[in-house]
């Protein structure tokens, strides 16, 4: 197993003991040498221990690294989680913290959501400044790691939906990954107003929404032209 993620996913005794056996100084010690004991870089290892789910049994090995309060840490652990770009932690390790951060029962939606909306809005900024392919394609990667946990909260789905300006729901396909994620129905998702055409046609076309929804939707005095059009040609058409 890797170390960032045995750290990440071990109970607090185990990484107490893999502390000790990597030689660190247990009494005062810098971030820099005990990522360095661990062969990791600093900001691998407060996530790696700042995601643990049992973090607050830590405490003796936080303030060893010289924090003197968890809030502190976490901060920290937040601010590297929301701004790195693929530079220090790896996608792999993303995935991971992703994996124990979406699927964890006590975890604050709220604190999710606000992280997710930070640091997916970072690296939306980053890739409107470079259009880097192997940048986009990561952020594709973690796009569909989120949703598919079918953990995502409500409240970072609805932060998506609202935003038809975005370009970046048209790059993820990213209706179709909230409709698979199952958190929100496609029947719920067709009838909100920020739903683009194309993106309802993409819902029509996969068989999600019943000719009598179209129907209702076009009754919608404030419906869109564009929308009105579409909706129209497709019952003509499947007539």
């Amino acid at each position: 197993m890797p170390v960032f993620h045995e750290l990440l996913t071990s109970p607090p005794e185990h990484v107490v003991d893999m502390f000790y056996s990597s030689g660190v100084d247990m009494v005062s010690t810098s971030e820099e040498d005990a990522a360095a004991h661990f062969k990791l870089n600093p900001s691998q290892l407060i996530c790696a221990l700042g995601f643990n789910q049992q973090i607050r049994d830590l405490m003796d090995i936080i303030f060893t690294l010289g924090y003197e309060s968890l809030e502190d840490f976490l901060k920290k652990r937040n601010r590297i989680f929301v701004s790195d770009i693929y530079r220090q932690l790896t996608l792999k390790q993303v995935l991971s913290i992703y994996d124990l951060l979406l699927n964890d029962p006590d975890q604050s939606k709220n604190f999710i959501t606000k992280l997710l909306a930070k640091r997916i809005g970072m690296i939306e900024h980053k890739i409107e400044k470079s259009v880097k392919p192997a940048l986009i394609e990561n952020f594709r990667t973690e796009m569909k790691t989120i949703y598919k946990t079918g953990s995502v909260p409500l409240d970072f789905i609805d932060l998506r939906l609202n935003n038809p300006d975005s370009g970046f729901r048209a790059l993820l396909d990213e209706v179709s990954l909230i409709v698979d994620s199952k958190v929100i129905s496609a029947m719920e998702i067709f009838i909100r107003d920020s739903i683009l055409p194309e993106e309802k046609r993409r819902l029509i076309t996969r068989g999600l929404i019943p000719k009598e929804l179209i129907s209702k939707r076009l009754e919608f005095k404030d419906l869109s032209d564009p929308e009105r059009i579409m909706l129209e040609k497709y019952l003509y058409e499947a007539d």
